[in-house]
C-alpha cells in the first residue's frame, strides 16, 4: 500500500501542516490556534497558503485580519512583544500613526 500525497482539488500538493477540507476549499490551512487577549477578544492564528499565488503566510484574526509572509511573522511577534508594556493610549497613538501613514500612501 502506498501513501498518496494530499493535494487540493486543483492538484496542488498540500504542505505538511495542511488540514483543509479540500472538498470545500482550495487553499491550504493549518489548525487554528487561539490566543486569549484578556478583556478584549481572542486572537486566532493559523498558517495559510493560496495555491494560485505566493508562499505560506501567518494569518492573525481578532477584530480585524492581517496576513504576513511566514518569513516576516517573527518581526510581527517582536513588535507585539515590545508593545507589552505600552499603555492603552500609546497603543491608540501607534494605531493612529499606522492608519495615517497608510492613508498618506493611498493619497487620502
Amino acid at each position: 500500500m502506498t501513501d498518496t500525497p494530499r493535494t487540493n482539488r486543483d492538484g496542488h500538493p498540500c504542505p505538511s501542516w495542511c488540514v483543509t477540507d479540500h472538498d470545500r476549499f482550495s487553499f491550504h490551512t493549518s489548525e487554528t490556534i487561539t490566543a486569549e487577549a484578556p478583556r478584549y477578544r481572542d486572537c486566532h492564528v493559523r498558517a495559510i497558503q493560496y495555491a494560485t499565488h505566493g508562499g505560506p503566510q501567518v494569518q492573525v484574526a481578532a477584530d480585524g485580519l492581517i496576513r504576513v509572509d511566514a518569513g516576516d511573522a517573527g518581526d510581527l511577534a517582536a513588535i507585539i512583544e515590545q508593545l507589552a508594556d505600552a499603555t492603552p493610549d500609546e497603543h491608540r497613538e501607534l494605531a493612529a500613526v499606522i492608519r495615517k501613514t497608510a492613508a498618506d500612501i493611498d493619497g487620502g
